[in-house]
């Protein structure tokens, strides 16, 4: 076996905590006991990441009791200094899994746990073939509700995530200039963002689903509905990549709306805000403000114990008190279907306020307030990422809530 690799130590204070990976682990043998499993086999990479502690290619097989082992097909030094776990092997070929396993002491159970949302077809059948097992238990919801709380560890990290994004924001009056293109103005954010050791880089759990961080949206860019499923799209480069910022130059006196999310140390939050290079039209200034009035009822009922889909009609109630049934979270028969959703190391994580959610929020949860309205010349927005504590919610995302008008 390679002898562990020294790590450099601005690169050490980022490896997560011996104690943390424990903690998780013990908690996702109590759902393998839960679901009366033996054993569960880990591959996708965010999930790998947060039981081990590395994103090298490896297998984690974690019996329902005792000690993890990690096989790594590469880089196996790496995993060994990135790793707290106590069984870190090499796996010489994905072929031997089955006999690897066995090798160091482990079964593969008659019915084995797998990430059954994201494990290609091919692997699956692949993986069948070489372990054998009988019967398969789909473990991907249980262990993605068991990310959905965060610990003081985690939280940390979104919150220094958080403290980029607040910067970010405070230089944009700076960036912003008439005849900019809108992606122009998000290479620039880019080059701070990444200068403040931003990761840019969104990782999504969805299927065919990219998650980026340069959304800057000027004027009726924000009328241009795509294939995500958000309020609106953004017209985006060419048809290879149709959302997001564009090559349209950024105008005097209309709305600019910058959705930026922040990533440090694997971790992110994600936060918009509305900005002006002159005074926008009024409706605009009313339609933020509608924004910000949905938003701080949301906090007022952001609790332990309250329903995630009970959130989720109490804004469109608001919504259409205000007068924005039509268009808040999308056009009239394109409105996606949620007010809010999970995030940490993906962007689409548990919780989510939204139809079909109907279950009990807990303290340590966090997610992004995804509030937008989509007129029929802009999209204006207003989000923030909160996590939810017994004694109120905190904001992880600080940056000035006015629309700047510069």
């Amino acid at each position: 076996m390679k002898p562990k690799m020294k790590l450099p130590d601005y690169y050490r204070t980022q490896l997560t905590p011996k104690a943390e990976i424990y903690r998780r682990i013990s908690a996702f043998q109590a759902a393998l006991a839960k679901d009366h499993l033996e054993a569960a086999l880990i591959h996708q990479d965010v999930d790998l990441f947060y039981l081990s502690g590395t994103m090298q290619q490896a297998f984690l097989f974690v019996p329902v009791q005792g000690e993890p082992l990690l096989l790594v097909k590469k880089d196996i030094a790496r995993a060994l200094a990135e790793s707290p776990l106590g069984q870190i092997k090499s796996l010489p070929t994905i072929g031997q899994l089955g006999e690897t396993i066995l090798h160091y002491g482990h079964q593969i159970p008659p019915r084995l746990g797998l990430e059954m949302d994201s494990l290609p077809i091919s692997t699956y059948n692949f993986l069948k073939e070489k372990l054998r097992w009988r019967e398969d238990h789909d473990i991907s919801v249980r262990l993605r509700k068991i990310r959905a709380i965060k610990s003081d560890f985690e939280l940390t990290q979104m919150r220094k995530s958080g403290d980029i994004g607040r910067r970010l924001y405070q230089t944009l009056p700076k960036i912003l200039k008439p005849g900019l293109t809108e992606m122009e103005v998000a290479g620039r954010l880019i080059q701070k963002a990444v200068s403040w050791e931003d990761m840019n880089l969104l990782r999504s759990r969805s299927f065919n689903s990219a998650a980026f961080s340069w959304h800057v949206i000027s004027g009726e860019s924000g009328s241009f509905q795509s294939r995500n499923d958000a309020p609106f799209a953004g017209l985006g480069q060419s048809p290879a990549f149709p959302m997001g910022a564009s090559q349209k130059p950024i105008r005097t006196n209309e709305p600019i709306l910058v959705d930026f999310g922040t990533c440090f140390n694997g971790y992110q939050t994600d936060q918009t805000r509305m900005f002006s290079l002159g005074k926008p039209n009024k409706a605009y200034l009313k339609a933020y403000q509608a924004l910000q009035e949905i938003e701080a009822h949301l906090l007022d009922h952001l609790h332990p114990g309250t329903s995630a889909e009970s959130l989720y009609r109490l804004a469109m109630k608001d919504a259409q008190k205000l007068g924005y049934q039509d268009s808040f979270l999308g056009p009239k028969g394109q409105k996606v279907k949620y007010v809010a959703h999970g995030l940490g190391l993906e962007i689409d994580e548990f919780p989510f306020l939204a139809l079909g959610h109907d279950y009990p929020l807990q303290e340590g949860m966090t997610l992004a307030l995804e509030l937008k309205i989509v007129l029929e010349k802009a999209a204006i927005g207003f989000e923030n990422t909160v996590v939810i504590r017994k004694e109120g919610v905190e904001k992880l995302t600080t940056v000035d809530e006015t629309f700047m008008i510069i």
